[in-house]
């Protein structure tokens, strides 16, 4: 099996609390399937190369929403019952896909009550920090948009295939 190797900003990683590892096994990233792990696999062992134990690791479960689209909503749920400290998050239009605005900043003001980073594959966003906040909040704002600008840039491919 080939290893990924993840590099983030030194951000001070709460390792002695837990983190929730939150992805959809239905959304799979190419360079996963190349390499024949799931994206699942591939965050727990990121989680371990941060620095977390196994037994810190705490898998959020794909059923804790009752509809589709209520992922977040059943995140801030466990969040506001469970001890995290930290949220592992694949990516932005996985869960905040059908969030408006409202939802977004009680996200973060509920991330902030409990000290809980979120970590991506790119970055730590420790919302104590105000440039950390804006950055968040507009990638949360755009993901709406990114299914729509993979069908336009599938398109447009389609299109140069054909004058081809």
């Amino acid at each position: 099996m080939q290893t990924i190797t993840y590099h983030l900003p030194s951000e001070s990683l709460p390792l002695s609390g837990n983190v929730a590892v939150y992805t959809r096994v239905g959304v799979q990233d190419v360079s996963y399937q190349l390499i024949g792990i799931t994206q699942k696999e591939a965050f727990i062992a990121f989680a371990q190369q941060l620095g977390w134990s196994q037994e810190h690791i705490i898998v959020f479960p794909q059923d804790a929403a009752q509809h589709p689209g209520d992922d977040l909503t059943a995140l801030s749920r466990a969040i506001e019952q469970e001890n995290f400290q930290a949220i592992l998050l694949f990516d932005f239009y996985q869960l905040f896909a059908n969030a408006d605005t409202t939802k977004i900043n009680a996200f973060i003001r509920l991330c902030q009550e409990h000290q809980v980073l979120v970590v991506t594959l790119e970055l730590v966003y420790n919302f104590n920090n105000s440039y950390l906040v804006k950055l968040f909040r507009f990638k949360c704002e755009c993901a709406p948009l990114y299914p729509w600008e993979f069908v336009n840039r599938m398109e447009i491919g389609r299109r140069i295939k054909r004058t081809r």
